[in-house]
């Protein structure tokens, strides 16, 4: 419930303010330690989610010009310790799924141009949560659909 306390707080300063404070993810980072330190969690799965989190977003903000902000890159790093690497990159998914929804729905009904900066970590927030919550069962729907 922390964890989803810090997750609404970055998405609503990222709405509001287009920032992700950086007091916030260390937070983040600081109780996504709390699993591997009980136990819950692999090391090696929380470190290689951590790094992926930040080579893959890193990426692509340095492949997109900036477009993506350098507070989604650090919002990654814990976001990928406490998912481990198959939830993060399912986290991924989902947020970026959510996002062009959205954004697809905003530019339809012309509230945004190709000019309007959208905030990415809202929908990171909301990928890690359903990832958090129903990641075995998303990622078994999705090999079922793969296999059709």
């Amino acid at each position: 419930m922390v964890m989803a306390s810090v997750l609404v707080l970055i998405a609503i300063y990222d709405m509001r303010y287009g920032l992700i404070y950086d007091r916030l993810v260390l937070l983040l980072l600081l109780l996504g330690m709390i699993p591997l330190l009980l136990g819950y969690t692999a090391w090696e799965t929380a470190c290689v989610g951590a790094l992926l989190g930040a080579v893959l977003l890193g990426s692509l903000r340095a492949l997109s010009g900036g477009g993506l902000g350098l507070g989604d890159v650090k919002l990654s790093v814990p976001l990928g310790l406490w998912l481990g690497w198959e939830d993060l990159l399912l986290c991924l998914l989902l947020a970026s799924v959510a996002g062009l929804v959205y954004g697809a729905w905003l530019f339809v009904c012309r509230r945004l141009s190709r000019q309007t900066p959208l905030p990415f970590g809202p929908f990171l927030a909301l990928g890690a949560l359903a990832a958090f919550a129903w990641g075995a069962a998303i990622r078994a729907y999705i090999e079922v659909l793969l296999w059709i």
